[in-house]
């Protein structure tokens, strides 16, 4: 599955106008956090215009209209903002409906916003050490190998967390400090014994 961006591609193009004048072909509504969303979607399948790929693709469209209610003091204010998703897929419709399709895209923004995004600020994955494919790769994979880790390490280990340890570089500051320093719970088995 493929989020399509840029109105440029031919594929993207040619869903549009398979779309254009047409009526949607599923609506539902959902909730995602405090937000009610009125979602309606269009399913394009059986495209041949994205060029180099072998078998047909499918290109689901499907506009979010978001209500919420914000107040302030006594004025209270009815809103809603209007966001637009566009993915390709080579899952045809009797394998998964337009409203599946819609919501392994949302997932992907999760795993997008919340994963990438600690690997990006955190884990110093936005820097190229290196330059060349292969060396990327290993090293991509060598960060997520750590990231997992990590998170392994923390779901399995971690029973409570002092007041510094709120966070995940909490705990990783802590861990650090106590393999420089050599003492505390994890130093005193690290570091080998010169006596």
């Amino acid at each position: 599955m493929v989020r399509l961006k840029d109105e440029r591609y031919a594929v993207v193009q040619d869903a549009a106008g398979l779309r254009r004048g047409r009526r949607y072909g599923e609506a539902f509504v959902t909730r995602i956090g405090s937000f009610q969303v009125e979602v309606r979607v269009w399913d394009s399948p059986e495209l041949t215009s994205w060029e180099g790929l072998k078998h047909p693709i499918r290109v689901v469209y499907a506009e979010e209209e978001l209500s919420w209610t914000e107040h302030q003091g006594t004025a209270v204010w009815h809103c809603k903002a209007l966001r637009i998703l566009e993915v390709a897929t080579t899952l045809s419709p009797a394998e998964a409906s337009g409203r599946v399709v819609w919501e392994i895209a949302r997932s992907r923004w999760g795993v997008e916003n919340e994963g990438f995004r600690q690997l990006k600020q955190e884990w110093h994955l936005d820097h190229g050490f290196l330059h060349h494919p292969t060396g990327m790769q290993v090293l991509w994979a060598l960060l997520a190998a750590g990231y997992n880790l990590f998170q392994l390490f923390l779901a399995r280990r971690i029973r409570r967390r002092g007041p510094w340890e709120q966070t995940e570089r909490g705990v990783a500051e802590r861990l650090r400090a106590e393999l420089l320093i050599g003492e505390g719970p994890l130093g005193l088995y690290l570091v080998p014994d010169t006596s």
